[in-house]
């Protein structure tokens, strides 16, 4: 496995211990180095090059946001910010400069544990989308008494439809039974996403999206259907949008 480099920031000690604590217990993360201003963390980012740093926000002379605008500028791969802080009302001012999560405190393991989770998506889309050759996973559908190998990223969209399941794959339509979780645990493909408890859909082929009242959006793919995304299941499509949207 390989191990995603963080780099830790916080003027305040007991914090920033608390923080290496939680993450060295993960097994997914490298903790490479502590920084107690952004001083600190601005050299420390341009020689080490870590791939997360988890930044503090209120420091002084120089804050977290400050340092994020830096990396902004600088001639150097940025990597992926989590801020932490005691105040809600850094948030807006956060994910202005690019942020992957917000994390208050005190700090809890669970939640970081979903900031860590979800930069690792945020990574893993980057990658794949820098690779020439990257839908090499196939998954086998069977439809009656055919049983078809489809890759999955031509796979645009799958719907539930009482105890079967409809692959959509260009102009065609396979109908097996089996149960969302059934075909969820056989798909191995970064952009297929469940995005409703009824549906999955490819993140590659969405064309536009729309937000909706109560957090929700709606979904327009290239075939022309539209799909709803529920509120349990907006997290992935937005990080997707959001890493689209960010300047290199």
């Amino acid at each position: 496995m390989t191990k995603l480099r963080a780099l830790l920031v916080d003027d305040e000690l007991l914090a920033l211990k608390l923080l290496q604590s939680i993450l060295e217990r993960r097994d997914d993360i490298d903790v490479i180095g502590l920084c107690r201003n952004g001083r600190e963390a601005k050299e420390s980012i341009n020689s080490q090059h870590p791939d997360i740093v988890f930044l503090d926000i209120n420091m002084p002379s120089l804050n977290g946001i400050q340092v994020a605008n830096y990396l902004d500028g600088a001639d150097i791969k940025k990597p992926l910010i989590i801020f932490t802080t005691a105040f809600e009302r850094h948030a807006l001012d956060a994910f202005e400069v690019g942020a992957t999560d917000y994390l208050l405190k005190p700090l809890d393991a669970d939640r970081v544990a979903v900031a860590v989770e979800r930069a690792k998506r945020r990574l893993k889309i980057s990658v794949d989308d820098s690779k020439e050759e990257q839908n090499e996973a196939t998954i086998t559908i069977k439809d009656g008494s055919r049983i078809n190998v489809v890759n999955q990223c031509d796979i645009q969209w799958i719907d539930a439809a009482g105890d079967y399941m409809c692959v959509h794959v260009g102009d065609e339509t396979l109908i097996t039974r089996a149960t969302m979780k059934e075909l969820l645990e056989k798909l191995d493909h970064p952009y297929l996403v469940r995005v409703h408890r009824s549906s999955i859909v490819n993140l590659k082929d969405i064309t536009a999206a729309e937000k909706l009242p109560k957090g929700e959006y709606l979904l327009t793919l290239r075939s022309g259907q539209q799909l709803k995304v529920s509120r349990n299941y907006r997290t992935a499509v937005a990080e997707f949008l959001d890493a689209k949207n960010s300047p290199d």
